[in-house]
């Protein structure tokens, strides 16, 4: 019957894990932590097409480029977080992946020349940035039931960004190429204001050490 099926819901999706003390602070944390990077990002492609670059520049510069700076942003990020905690990485490397941005507002502005550098930096800090969440992620499982909590994390966190990306269109379309890098911006200091002001009794699982 429905009930019994709401039931169920509930216990797998909230009352095993979000119901938890913390949890819900850190449900914002996963909904926002790359919403406006993703928000910012979902209009690269198009606003490098209205410059008149070509599909294999273009694809050169994301897949080749953007590709391997995010694998190497990715293997800092791990290392830092590691090294210097959860906590840190994610405030600093949130607030390089918010400025970052700010190229895009330069590639619209000044031209495709900006290109390369803000592909290349962006996706070098969101790679930090992505990687510094997803171990803090792991910090946030139960012991006996790792697979499921991060698979859960994950799935927040992954809607999302695609939701984020999905609505860019709208944003671009409103305010313009150079609006909506700025819009994206602000909506990436949100979840480092989040982290700045994160209780400090908050906890153990969702302490960020």
């Amino acid at each position: 019957s429905p009930p019994k099926v709401r039931t169920a819901i509930q216990e797998v999706l909230f009352h095993t894990w979000f119901a938890a003390p913390g949890a819900q602070r850190w449900f914002w944390l996963l909904v926002l932590f790359k919403f406006g990077d993703a928000f910012g990002t979902g209009m690269v492609k198009p606003l490098f097409v209205d410059l008149g670059m070509g599909k294999e520049e273009i694809g050169t510069l994301l897949g080749v480029g953007g590709s391997v700076a995010a694998v190497v942003g990715a293997g800092i990020g791990g290392w830092a977080a590691g090294r210097f905690g959860r906590r840190t990485c994610l405030l600093a490397f949130g607030t390089a992946q918010l400025l970052s941005l700010g190229l895009y507002i330069g590639v619209a502005t000044e031209g495709a020349s900006w290109a390369p550098a803000a592909v290349v930096t962006e996706h070098l800090f969101s790679g930090m940035a992505t990687a510094t969440l997803f171990t803090a992620m792991m910090d946030a499982t139960r012991t006996e039931k790792a697979g499921v909590d991060y698979t859960v994390q994950a799935s927040v966190q992954v809607i999302s960004s695609g939701i984020a990306a999905i609505v860019s269109g709208v944003s671009a379309e409103a305010l313009g190429y150079s609006g909506h890098f700025g819009l994206s911006i602000l909506l990436a200091a949100l979840p480092v204001w989040l982290v700045a002001t994160w209780p400090k009794d908050a906890p153990a699982r969702f302490a960020l050490r």
